[in-house]
Protein backbone atom coordinates (compact mmCIF):
# COMPACT_ATOMS: atom_id res chain seq x y z
CA UNK A 1 0.00 0.00 0.00
CA UNK A 2 2.84 2.37 0.79
CA UNK A 3 4.46 1.63 -2.56
CA UNK A 4 1.35 2.67 -4.45
CA UNK A 5 1.09 5.95 -2.61
CA UNK A 6 4.78 6.57 -3.18
CA UNK A 7 4.41 5.95 -6.93
CA UNK A 8 1.33 8.15 -7.10
CA UNK A 9 3.16 10.98 -5.36
CA UNK A 10 6.55 10.69 -7.05
CA UNK A 11 5.80 9.08 -10.40
CA UNK A 12 7.33 11.92 -12.42
CA UNK A 13 10.60 11.77 -10.46
CA UNK A 14 10.96 8.03 -11.07
CA UNK A 15 10.24 8.54 -14.76
CA UNK A 16 12.81 11.35 -15.06
CA UNK A 17 15.48 9.34 -13.27
CA UNK A 18 14.89 6.28 -15.49
CA UNK A 19 15.01 8.32 -18.69
CA UNK A 20 18.14 10.18 -17.61
CA UNK A 21 19.84 6.91 -16.60
CA UNK A 22 19.03 5.47 -20.02
CA UNK A 23 20.56 8.48 -21.78
CA UNK A 24 23.67 8.30 -19.60
CA UNK A 25 24.01 4.64 -20.54
CA UNK A 26 23.68 5.44 -24.24
CA UNK A 27 26.21 8.27 -24.03
CA UNK A 28 28.66 6.09 -22.12
CA UNK A 29 28.36 3.30 -24.70
CA UNK A 30 28.93 5.71 -27.60
CA UNK A 31 31.97 7.19 -25.86
CA UNK A 32 33.39 3.71 -25.22
CA UNK A 33 33.17 2.84 -28.93
CA UNK A 34 34.67 6.21 -29.86
CA UNK A 35 37.58 5.64 -27.45
CA UNK A 36 38.25 2.17 -28.89
CA UNK A 37 38.32 3.64 -32.39
CA UNK A 38 40.71 6.42 -31.36
CA UNK A 39 42.97 3.95 -29.53
CA UNK A 40 43.12 1.78 -32.64
CA UNK A 41 44.09 4.79 -34.79
CA UNK A 42 46.72 5.82 -32.24
CA UNK A 43 48.15 2.30 -32.13
CA UNK A 44 48.38 2.16 -35.94
CA UNK A 45 50.13 5.55 -35.99
CA UNK A 46 52.54 4.36 -33.27
CA UNK A 47 53.44 1.20 -35.23
CA UNK A 48 53.83 3.20 -38.45
CA UNK A 49 56.25 5.59 -36.76
CA UNK A 50 58.24 2.69 -35.33
CA UNK A 51 58.59 1.20 -38.81
CA UNK A 52 59.71 4.57 -40.20
CA UNK A 53 62.36 4.78 -37.49
CA UNK A 54 63.61 1.30 -38.41
CA UNK A 55 63.89 2.46 -42.02
CA UNK A 56 65.71 5.69 -41.08
CA UNK A 57 69.49 5.12 -41.45
CA UNK A 58 70.50 7.40 -38.56
CA UNK A 59 68.03 5.86 -36.14
CA UNK A 60 68.99 2.38 -37.31
CA UNK A 61 72.66 3.10 -36.54
CA UNK A 62 71.69 4.05 -33.00
CA UNK A 63 69.67 0.85 -32.63
CA UNK A 64 72.58 -1.25 -33.94
CA UNK A 65 74.94 0.51 -31.52
CA UNK A 66 72.63 -0.31 -28.61
CA UNK A 67 72.19 -3.87 -29.86
CA UNK A 68 75.94 -4.43 -29.90
CA UNK A 69 76.11 -3.31 -26.25
CA UNK A 70 73.04 -5.32 -25.26
CA UNK A 71 72.24 -6.17 -22.40
CA UNK A 72 74.47 -3.40 -21.05
CA UNK A 73 73.53 0.21 -21.32
CA UNK A 74 75.14 2.59 -23.79
CA UNK A 75 75.52 6.32 -23.44
CA UNK A 76 73.81 8.50 -26.05
CA UNK A 77 73.38 12.28 -26.31
CA UNK A 78 70.04 13.16 -24.76
CA UNK A 79 69.26 16.08 -27.10
CA UNK A 80 69.82 14.14 -30.33
CA UNK A 81 66.63 14.19 -32.41
CA UNK A 82 66.78 10.51 -33.33
CA UNK A 83 67.41 9.51 -29.72
CA UNK A 84 64.38 11.55 -28.65
CA UNK A 85 62.20 9.95 -31.35
CA UNK A 86 63.38 6.43 -30.54
CA UNK A 87 62.61 7.04 -26.89
CA UNK A 88 59.25 8.64 -27.64
CA UNK A 89 58.09 5.72 -29.77
CA UNK A 90 59.19 3.06 -27.30
CA UNK A 91 62.22 1.55 -29.02
CA UNK A 92 64.78 2.67 -26.41
CA UNK A 93 64.46 3.90 -22.85
CA UNK A 94 66.54 5.81 -20.33
CA UNK A 95 68.37 3.52 -17.93
CA UNK A 96 69.09 6.30 -15.43
CA UNK A 97 68.10 9.90 -14.91
CA UNK A 98 71.56 10.81 -13.64
CA UNK A 99 74.86 10.70 -15.46
CA UNK A 100 78.50 11.54 -14.93
CA UNK A 101 80.42 13.82 -17.28
CA UNK A 102 83.40 12.47 -19.17
CA UNK A 103 86.19 14.35 -20.87
CA UNK A 104 84.73 14.08 -24.36
CA UNK A 105 81.17 15.00 -23.31
CA UNK A 106 79.56 18.21 -24.45
CA UNK A 107 78.04 19.96 -21.44
CA UNK A 108 75.22 21.34 -23.57
CA UNK A 109 74.30 17.87 -24.82
CA UNK A 110 75.09 15.38 -22.02
CA UNK A 111 75.23 11.66 -22.69
CA UNK A 112 72.81 9.49 -20.74
CA UNK A 113 72.63 5.69 -20.51
CA UNK A 114 69.99 4.09 -22.73
CA UNK A 115 68.91 0.48 -23.15
CA UNK A 116 67.12 -1.29 -25.96
CA UNK A 117 63.46 -2.18 -25.51
CA UNK A 118 62.40 -5.80 -26.16
CA UNK A 119 60.34 -4.90 -29.23
CA UNK A 120 63.38 -3.31 -30.90
CA UNK A 121 65.60 -6.21 -29.87
CA UNK A 122 63.22 -8.75 -31.44
CA UNK A 123 62.98 -6.73 -34.63
CA UNK A 124 66.77 -6.45 -34.86
CA UNK A 125 67.23 -10.18 -34.23
CA UNK A 126 65.00 -10.97 -37.20
CA UNK A 127 66.95 -8.58 -39.40
CA UNK A 128 69.53 -10.42 -41.51
CA UNK A 129 72.01 -7.51 -41.76
CA UNK A 130 73.21 -7.71 -38.16
CA UNK A 131 76.49 -9.48 -37.55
Amino acid sequence: MNLLTFLNDYNYIVFISLVSSFFFLVIQTVMMFHKKKEDKKRHEYFKKQQEELFNDPDAYKILIYLYKHHPKQARLPIHNQKVILLSQFGLITLASTQTYPELYDDLNDPRFPYVLQPIAEQKLKHDRNII
